[in-house]
């Protein structure tokens, strides 16, 4: 990961100082007003600096890190790297470097007051699961410098069926439609698509197809009646809050189990205020005992064939579904939320 950052955007890196960053785009401003035009001479570096590497547990005192325009060119000990004389130079004694983080999923309800919050932390990149115009013209001021806060990533509004949980989402019923929602939150520049909890299987998977042509991420829910083996089959993106993980290890006596082979539920369990009766059924034995291993991950797929997840879908370990568990059994004890 360390190895990565070093051919990473500026705007991916934070440098904290008494708990506030100077992320890429704040740096980005300060650059600009003192770099030259030409391109040749744009360098900066942070001199001194201790950098925290992602590699390992460890930390590099005293080094330098160069970078040319947006990106970061060199790093290496202050007495080993070259700084160009026409760099501009910030000086990192006593101050620590390190890539910055990324929240993955946020809903930006008052993004312009979220942002700060962000910034004092770390965050320099943000992914949000939903949006309209609105998510996208902040998008890109942020991009031009015009407003100071996190890269953002945005979906498009929610891709649902009827009737949708959430006002404002673009709905698809039949195919036709599912094409067409696809195409016009490619046209409007959203970042990925996000699909939800009511779509019928073969607009899900008309979804998915238009999204393939479209060169469309996708990521979002598992929604009940496709079922998480088609989600994966799909090679969905992301899958969020582990919805669809419960459902399928529900077990022989549940009244929410799966209707059928393709994982379809009669009941979309995870809809239900108190969601926490799905880990009452809950059917452990389906996870392989191995699958935490070297942090491996678990699917559906994998809990057939005992074999490890190799697309990029949301799995969960068996050590992540027992801290879930227990957190939906103890906030409903304790009456803090109803999930």
């Amino acid at each position: 990961m360390f190895l990565r950052t070093l051919r990473a955007p500026i705007a991916q890196v934070a440098l904290v100082i008494a708990g506030m960053p100077l992320t890429g785009t704040a740096f980005a401003q300060n650059f600009s007003a003192s770099s030259h035009d030409d391109g040749l001479n744009n360098f900066s570096a942070f001199v001194g600096v201790t950098v925290v590497a992602m590699d390992s547990p460890r930390v590099l005192p005293n080094q330098v890190v160069l970078i040319r325009g947006d990106r970061i060119t060199e790093i290496g000990p202050a007495n080993a790297v070259h700084v160009p004389p026409t760099a501009y130079r910030i000086d990192g004694r006593g101050l620590s470097l390190m890539p910055g983080l990324a929240d993955m999923h946020v809903h930006l309800m008052e993004a312009q007051a979220y942002f700060p919050i962000f910034l004092a932390n770390g965050v320099t990149t943000v992914r949000n699961m939903a949006g309209g115009p609105e998510m996208r013209d902040l998008r890109e001021r942020v991009q031009k410098g015009t407003l100071v806060g996190p890269t953002v990533y945005t979906a498009g509004p929610l891709l649902d069926g009827s009737p949708p949980v959430w006002d404002g989402s673009d709905i698809a019923n039949t195919a036709a439609q599912a094409r067409s929602d696809v195409l016009a939150q490619k046209t409007a520049r959203y970042d990925f698509l996000k699909v939800y909890d009511n779509l019928q299987p073969s607009v899900y998977a008309a979804i998915i197809e238009a999204a393939r042509q479209l060169h469309m991420p996708v990521a979002g829910h598992a929604p009940p009646h496709v079922g998480l083996q088609r989600v994966l089959d799909a090679h969905q993106r992301s899958i969020e809050h582990l919805t669809g993980y419960f459902e399928w290890l529900q077990n022989e006596r549940s009244p929410f189990r799966q209707e059928d082979e393709n994982e379809t539920f009669r009941h979309p369990a995870h809809l239900l205020a108190k969601r926490q009766a799905l880990v009452d059924w809950l059917d452990e034995t389906r996870i392989p005992p191995d699958c935490c291993r070297n942090g491996q991950s678990w699917c559906v797929e994998c809990a057939h064939s005992g074999g490890v997840a190799q697309y990029g879908a949301s799995c969960g370990t068996r050590c992540r579904l027992e801290k879930t568990k227990h957190a939906i059994r103890d906030a409903h004890a304790a009456r803090v939320v109803e999930l």
